[in-house]
Formats: C-alpha cells, structure tokens, sequence
C-alpha cells in the first residue's frame, strides 16, 4: 500500500533521476499514473529527461483524453513538445498552462520556447514574470530546470536576459547551459 503512495513515488522517482536513472524512473511515473492520477508525479514526468520524449509525449497526451487538462499536465506537454522541438505546440500547450495556473515554472518553460522561436521580446517578458513569480511563492516550492541556478540574483538574471534579448545570443546559465534547448 505504501508503495502506491505518490508523495513516496515522488521521492523515489527525483532519487532515480538524481542517479541518471531516467527511464526507469519515467517507467514509475507512467505506471503510477496509469493506476491513478496524481498532479505533483504528472509533473515529475515532464522534468524527466529520457531518450525517448516523443514516446513520453504520446503518453501524456493519453493522460489528457483519461483526466482531462490540468495546469500540471500542459506543463508537462508543453516541456516534452519543446524537447521534440515542436515549438507551436509547446506554445500552445504552456500557454493553456498558465491560463489555468499562472506559475513560474510555466513562464519559465515558456520562456525558453519563445526564445527557441526566435521571440526575444515575449521570451524576456515570461522569463521576467517567472522570476516575479518565484520571489512571491513559498521557499518550499519546487524549482524548475536552471531556475534554480539564477532565482538568488533576480535582478541579475533579468539583465542578463535583456543583454541576451538585444544582441540575440542565447540565453545560458552560469553552468553554460542553453536554456532554449531544455
């Protein structure tokens, strides 16, 4: 019984990913919310980085037609779409995300997509309210992707965007990651 637990689930799963274990962990994900829904592992899920994204993209969009659309899964489609590199729909589907839940993390991911696409104004703006975002919710909160390797210095990093946003280079964290290709 223990071990359909999601909170125990979630737990175990970020342990998988912390040890490169990804498409084991992206198998537990799958089949728990296969045996019952559960919003925190169905955005688990998308932060899952696999070989495999579009057959994850296929099984979260079968989520959606099961228990219909919720901030947590578009959010999940929208990073797995991105990862596929379908930008107009991973718009589309962040968007819908933050229509239902205005979060950081859907800004962010957002964000990232619109600089995929080439929108450095609009990217800017979602990566200046993700941040707006994150310093109004609670420490507890998950953090996102490089969100966590910029959130400290907000005003550092909306400068550094708007210096990447004017030249066109792309946006990296301090690590050298590109944002864009999350």
């Amino acid at each position: 019984r223990l071990r359909q637990h999601p909170s125990l689930i979630a737990t175990y799963a970020r342990q998988l990913q912390r040890q490169g274990a990804a498409e084991d962990c992206a198998r537990l994900l799958a089949t728990a919310l296969d045996q019952g829904w559960d919003e925190t592992l169905a955005r688990l899920y998308g932060d899952t980085v696999t070989t495999q994204p579009g057959a994850q993209l296929e099984t979260a969009e079968e989520w959606v037609a099961r228990h219909g659309e919720s901030a947590g899964l578009l959010l999940t489609l929208g990073k797995l779409a991105h990862r596929q590199r379908l930008l107009d729909r991973a718009r589309g589907y962040l968007e819908r995300s933050l229509a239902l839940e205005a979060g950081p993390a859907a800004h962010e991911d957002l964000a990232r997509v619109l600089e995929a696409g080439g929108d450095v104004a609009q990217a800017l703006h979602h990566y200046r309210r993700a941040l707006d975002l994150g310093q109004e919710a609670p420490a507890a909160q998950p953090r996102s992707g490089c969100w966590r390797s910029w959130a400290a210095s907000s005003e550092h990093a909306a400068s550094r965007a708007a210096s990447c946003a004017q030249s066109r280079r792309p946006f990296t964290t301090q690590q050298g990651e590109r944002n864009a290709g999350n």
